[in-house]
């Protein structure tokens, strides 16, 4: 599962420790991600925050480089 720290007023903590509201923060998908439930609790603590699933998607992880998965390797000319 993948957490995110969000503030009492809705706001999350993105990637640059600044805080963002959903919709932009998903935009530019700046929202900071966890995957270490003792990490996000401590850092929750440390900026007054809520731990919470990360709002894309929903608690799952996403492939870093979606396009890259995609393609096939070259083939190895001899």
């Amino acid at each position: 599962m993948t957490y995110a720290i969000k503030r009492s007023d809705g706001l999350y903590l993105t990637v640059d420790e600044t805080w963002t509201e959903l919709i932009p923060g998903l935009k530019a998908d700046n929202i900071r991600g966890y995957t270490e439930s003792e990490d996000v609790f401590k850092e929750a603590r440390q900026v007054s925050g809520i731990v919470v699933a990360h709002p894309w998607p929903a608690g799952k992880q996403r492939e870093l480089f979606p396009l890259w998965a995609e393609m096939e390797p070259e083939a190895k000319h001899e």
